[in-house]
């Protein structure tokens, strides 16, 4: 691969090193979309019992 300017991954241990590794000069961005899914399911999750009231 040639001019790798931006990684975008979820959080995977792997993910978060590698490029770094292979790729400096690239920028690391989480996915949004993974981030987004894992808040909510942690909201709703460890606030069920509100969400209910």
């Amino acid at each position: 691969m040639e001019d790798v300017r931006l990684i975008s991954s979820d959080k995977c241990r792997g993910l978060v090193n590698a490029p770094g590794a292979f790729l400096p000069e690239a920028a690391c961005l989480r996915c949004l979309l993974h981030f987004y899914r894992k808040e909510l399911i942690d909201v709703l999750c460890g606030k069920s019992r509100d969400v209910r009231q």
